[in-house]
């Protein structure tokens, strides 16, 4: 058995003025003051999978799981920062597929990362990891977001990360990059996770959400 409902309008009662109207021939949602959904909400594209908030880890690498069932993702940077305070060092990213990382592959991984206001670019095929950024501080409060393309092993392309970061210390030592950073050989492995780790000393605090793109 199956049924219909069918209406114009949703009414809040006593009130004449807190109405949801339904247009048929337009298909447009009126809603007439902001709503708060206390649950997920459904359709939009993303859900959130996962919610990293690590202070103090005082660890030389940070692992975090990618292994769900989406191809694509978003990963927003609330922050990452490391010990080290030397301007010298790289914010280096590994990808884990067929049961390891680097999946027993020798510098399987590419990346081109350039400075936001300068002229400065970086340009690295078959190396032993990928980057997020380079020749900087990793004591400053980085912040950013990346695209995870590939991600489910379909052999469709190369597993990569594409996204900005920038951080600062004050208001006269920032940094700010562009980066797309993988797997320059892989097209059909599942990544099931990634690591950070900077360069030199310990990575310290990690806070970031993880979104799948449907």
């Amino acid at each position: 058995m199956v049924s219909t409902l069918k209406l114009t309008k949703i009414q809040v009662p006593n009130s004449d003025s807190d109405v949801i109207s339904l247009d048929a021939s337009s298909g447009n949602i009126t809603i007439p003051k902001p709503v708060t959904f206390s649950n997920t909400l459904s359709g939009t594209g993303m859900d959130l999978v996962a919610t990293i908030s690590n202070t103090g880890i005082a660890a030389s690498t940070f692992e975090f799981s990618m292994d769900y069932d989406y191809n694509n993702f978003l990963v927003v940077i609330e922050r990452i920062s490391g010990s080290s305070s030397s301007g010298s060092e790289n914010l280096d990213v590994k990808f884990k597929f067929n049961g390891s990382f680097d999946g027993g592959q020798s510098n399987p991984y590419y990346c081109e990362a350039s400075v936001q206001g300068s002229s400065s670019y970086r340009n690295t095929n078959a190396t032993d990891n990928g980057e997020l950024f380079f020749t900087n501080k990793p004591s400053k409060r980085w912040t950013g977001f990346y695209y995870c393309t590939n991600f489910k092993g379909e052999d469709k392309g190369l597993p990569n990360l594409n996204g900005f970061i920038s951080g600062a210390t004050g208001s006269s030592d920032h940094g700010s990059f562009t980066f797309v950073t993988g797997l320059h050989t892989v097209y059909n492995q599942k990544i099931t996770a990634l690591r950070y780790a900077f360069t030199s000393g310990n990575v310290d605090v990690v806070q970031q959400k993880i979104y799948g793109i449907s």
